[in-house]
């Protein structure tokens, strides 16, 4: 089965998609399931959750928090975690929300990476591919295999077009087999990153956030 495991909604501030952009781009593209992981809040999650149900998919309720150090994706959790606190307490506060801690695109430098400090981290995988990322993907799937730590995909999209790049495949237990190491990563960076954040700015919207 195929999930993209990082889409941005309107509530991110810099997306255009709404949760129903969403569910009806990943039918279009055949995934199976997407998690929401907007900027440093849940509160697209419910309405997500509704969109995925209607079209047949399967929900995971994530967040991307800013930390001190760089972006970390948090799936399976309930509630917003604060931003621009150390990645260190981020990772404990997913945990104790009964989440998974991904170390986000953590070697594309242009886009809040956190780099080597994940190794000093109690994450549970590597974000090996990001549709979003034109260099750094290489080097993150080489330290996931040095460290032993489970991989995931996704677009990190924030227009539709963007949409269908990144995909983990997995089960439908995705949480299961991140934890259990039986997740695998595919496609690749996306040529519509670059159109999408023109026409984004195009229509107002910021391309680099304070996120």
């Amino acid at each position: 089965m195929k999930f993209d495991l990082h889409v941005h909604s309107t509530h991110s501030g810099d997306s255009i998609m709404s949760a129903k952009d969403i569910a009806m781009r990943a039918v279009e593209v055949g995934f199976d399931g997407f998690a929401l992981t907007d900027h440093n809040t849940t509160s697209g999650n419910r309405e997500a959750a509704r969109q995925a149900k209607s079209a047949g998919l399967a929900f995971i309720p994530g967040i991307e928090v800013s930390t001190q150090e760089g972006h970390l994706l948090g799936l399976g959790i309930k509630s917003t975690i604060k931003a621009w606190i150390p990645a260190e307490e981020a990772v404990a506060k997913i945990h104790d929300q009964g989440g998974l801690a991904i170390a986000a695109h953590p070697y594309d430098f242009t886009r809040h990476g956190m780099g080597d400090v994940l190794r000093g981290l109690d994450i549970d995988a590597i974000e090996v591919i990001n549709g979003k990322t034109f260099l750094g993907n290489g080097h993150a799937r080489k330290v996931a295999a040095e460290l032993g730590l489970p991989v995931t995909a996704g677009s990190d999209a924030h227009t539709k077009a963007e949409m269908g790049s990144a995909w983990t495949e997995c089960s439908r237990d995705v949480l299961g087999d991140i934890q259990k190491g039986k997740t695998t990563a595919h496609g690749g960076t996306s040529l519509a990153a670059f159109t999408g954040r023109i026409y984004r700015r195009l229509r107002g919207v910021p391309l680099f956030p304070n996120v």
